[in-house]
């Protein structure tokens, strides 16, 4: 299977075909750091939850829930488990779902003291029991969910662990994955790409359309166009530099109205 170089556009449009889709599969989009991945792909989703809020296009996503988790320190499996059904939002608000907000917080301050006391006499490893239930109420959690799965190349879990899960999300939970990587993969990543991945991209973006992504378009500012002309001179791609460019000019512009000069 060979990475797909394709533009923005094409790489958007298979994230809305993706969103409006209630086929389980894993689509991957890979590229250099910075580039814009996780920005175009919640541009994307936020694009189509507001179409899914308004009535405009009820199916632009048609599972119910979305969970985003980063892999950067997350150290075990489980963890990985707990994030994915603790950080899942309603998609018609995005906002977390109620019941596992609440649920998070009350078994956080008191479930803990309650099993300790209970099982104090019983003989019981209250750890290993409290680990046990928290393992098996996030399984149970996570089923017909769009789920990103971001930094995968910062996770500590070793990557044949990580797909496999990924793969049990698909094949056994009707669940949606979009894997956002970096564009060097290893040995192993490779002998498991085919079983796993579905649709594999990669994310490279020309100067013209990084500026687009962070400047928007048919804006009339003038120090936006100055901007966007030299970073497509230098050929500037990365988002986040273009980012932080915008940041100090719009501090500028805003503290001592250098759009006046």
């Amino acid at each position: 299977m060979e990475i797909q170089p394709v533009s923005l556009e094409v790489i958007k449009t298979q994230m809305r075909q993706f969103l409006a889709s209630k086929e389980p599969e894993v689509l991957a989009i890979r590229g250099d750091w910075g580039v814009g991945k996780t920005f175009t792909w919640e541009q994307t989703l936020n694009e189509a939850q507001t179409l899914k809020q308004s009535g405009e296009d009820p199916n632009a996503i048609v599972l119910n829930y979305y969970s985003y988790v980063s892999l950067f320190g997350v150290s075990s499996l489980q963890d990985l488990r707990t994030e994915i059904a603790f950080n899942k939002l309603n998609t018609i608000d995005l906002k977390h779902a109620e019941g596992i907000t609440k649920f998070q917080q009350a078994s956080g301050r008191y479930m803990p003291k309650i099993l300790s006391q209970v099982f104090k006499y019983a003989g019981v490893n209250t750890g290993t029991l409290v680990d046990t239930m928290f393992a098996s109420m996030s399984n149970s959690m996570i089923r017909n969910t769009i789920v990103c799965i971001d930094d995968f190349e910062r996770s500590n879990i070793p990557e044949k662990e990580t797909l496999g899960l990924i793969n049990d999300l698909k094949c056994k939970r009707g669940c949606k994955v979009v894997l956002l990587l970096n564009d060097k993969i290893t040995k192993e990543f490779q002998s498991y790409r085919e079983k796993v991945i579905d649709y594999d991209l990669e994310f490279k973006l020309n100067p013209k359309e990084a500026t687009g992504l962070v400047f928007g378009k048919n804006h009339e500012n003038r120090l936006y166009s100055l901007i966007e002309s030299n970073c497509e001179k230098l050929e500037i791609k990365n988002i986040r530099i273009i980012q932080k460019i915008k940041n100090i000019v719009d501090e500028a512009t805003n503290n001592h109205k250098l759009n006046e000069y």
